[in-house]
């Protein structure tokens, strides 16, 4: 049987607190079978703030796309694999 390319898991890891980024823990996803995969994160205004192509893993440290950290709060993610797409909401504490 085939797997449907959205079958992710998406945890957050155990925060780590590092005074030279100013950052604590990443959001990570995994998913398998997937021949393109893009994750794009954006703000409440909906500004996209940092975009992926995607191997099979991958980690935002809360940063976006220029480096800058950004703040607590209410974020976006899309994400694209294959023909399919989804968009949901995280919340970034640290």
């Amino acid at each position: 049987t085939s797997r449907d390319p959205l079958e992710y898991s998406y945890y957050k890891t155990t925060p780590i607190h590092s005074p030279q980024r100013q950052k604590s823990g990443t959001a990570k996803g995994v998913w398998r079978d997937a021949e393109s995969v893009e994750l794009k994160i954006y703000n409440v205004t909906g500004e996209l703030l940092k975009s992926f192509l995607l191997p099979t893993v991958v980690s935002w440290d809360g940063t976006d796309d220029k480096g800058n950290i950004v703040p607590n709060g209410t974020y976006f993610y899309q994400l694209n694999v294959g023909n399919k797409s989804i968009t949901k909401s995280m919340t970034l504490i640290r």
